[in-house]
């Protein structure tokens, strides 16, 4: 036969299974809530992940805000990183169309020199011959009467051609 006799519990052996008991709680409640945690930073790395493809292919792409704040401050300077670029890259083509501008202009200006070069060179000599035959060096003084005339309107010629060349410095 069994007997069982009543055994008193030491005194103190229900505070420290209440004490176990809170300590559990307390532990199970720390694994929820680190649980909670990585579950959170994990759907918020997800969301910058999914933030940073976008912009890869289009910098206006909007990258949403975690609802981690330490993962949303690295949101928003995502953001403001990838509209920096964008204006940047947007001045870049437009510095890039400017440079392209001046230089057909530039090189519009050197065929324009290499063009007034090429016409003024034989005008100095036309005008000098020109001239010459008016004073008479060239011809005859009895050929000079008829020739006057026609030499008068070459020099006019040649005067404009030199305006033209002069204008076309200019522009």
């Amino acid at each position: 036969i069994w007997v069982t006799s009543y055994v008193p519990q030491p005194r103190g052996e229900r505070l420290w299974r209440l004490g176990a008991a809170l300590l559990a709680l307390t532990s199970l409640g720390l694994v929820a809530a680190a649980v909670h945690t990585v579950v959170a930073l994990r759907r918020g790395a997800g969301t910058l992940d999914a933030g940073l493809r976008a912009l890869s292919h289009d910098l206006a792409a909007r990258v949403e805000r975690p609802q981690v704040p330490e993962l949303a401050a690295v949101s928003d300077g995502i953001t403001s990183l990838a509209a920096a670029l964008q204006r940047s890259q947007v001045e870049g083509a437009r510095l890039q169309q400017e440079l392209a501008q001046r230089e057909r202009l530039a090189s519009l200006g050197r065929v324009a020199a290499g063009v007034a070069h090429e016409v003024r060179n034989p005008m100095a000599s036309i005008k000098l011959r020109v001239d010459l035959a008016r004073q008479g060096v060239l011809a005859p003084r009895a050929d000079l009467g008829g020739i006057a005339a026609d030499l008068s309107e070459v020099s006019d010629e040649v005067a404009r051609l030199d305006r033209l060349v002069v204008d076309l410095l200019t522009v």
